[in-house]
């Protein structure tokens, strides 16, 4: 999930205002702000993403529905203070802050059902960050340089082709042995670097 979210997450946040004025239309005009907002929210759930199957396949799904009801409560009361003042933007930043306030009891049910459940992640997320911010910065440089169309997928493609370039070197580096779990379960993937590889 990191591997796949992060990057994308990021790239996309530094995409949107070309993705809403060559992909989305005049419809979308003033919602970059909005969609940024949903997708570092994305981000954010990742870890509650992780934890409901896990939560399930311990047999406590009755802790799903605790976190379901409290993100849910906790969006639909800031939608209703700050949609108002604020418009769209406050409606999805009540999005974003009551999936950051679950996360943290997500972080405490991983804790008591497992012995040590982020150990040996911070690395592997760090290299996976790091690369996805370079990526991210040098799609928002080639966007803000090329405008138009042909800009936009020129920065789309370099950001993707930087991003999956750095953590291929640094995983081959560094031996994390962070694709090979992402190979396995997308044979598509697999291929990919395969070719990567020979290249």
């Amino acid at each position: 999930m990191v591997v796949l979210l992060i990057p994308a997450c990021l790239l996309l946040i530094a995409l949107t205002p070309g993705l809403v004025e060559h992909v989305l239309g005049e419809r979308w005009a003033g919602s970059t702000t909005a969609i940024r907002i949903l997708v570092i929210a994305s981000l954010i759930g990742m870890i509650g993403d992780a934890t409901t199957p896990l939560l399930k396949g311990f047999g406590q799904p009755s802790r799903v529905t605790i976190l379901e009801i409290l993100q849910s409560g906790l969006t639909l009361g800031l939608a209703w203070l700050l949609a108002g003042r604020y418009g769209l933007p406050g409606a999805v930043m009540a999005v974003l802050l009551g999936v950051a306030a679950t996360q943290l009891l997500c972080v405490r049910y991983s804790l008591k059902l497992l012995d040590h459940p982020y150990a040996g992640f911070w690395q592997p997320l760090a290299i996976i960050t790091s690369a996805s911010l370079a990526g991210t910065m040098l799609t928002g440089w080639l966007e803000n340089s090329m405008p138009g169309l042909a800009g936009f997928i020129m920065a789309s493609a370099s950001g993707v082709i930087v991003t999956l370039g750095l953590i291929i070197v640094a995983d081959r580096l560094l031996g994390h042995r962070i694709l090979p779990p992402l190979a396995r379960h997308f044979p598509t993937i697999s291929r990919l670097l395969r070719i990567a590889g020979k290249l």
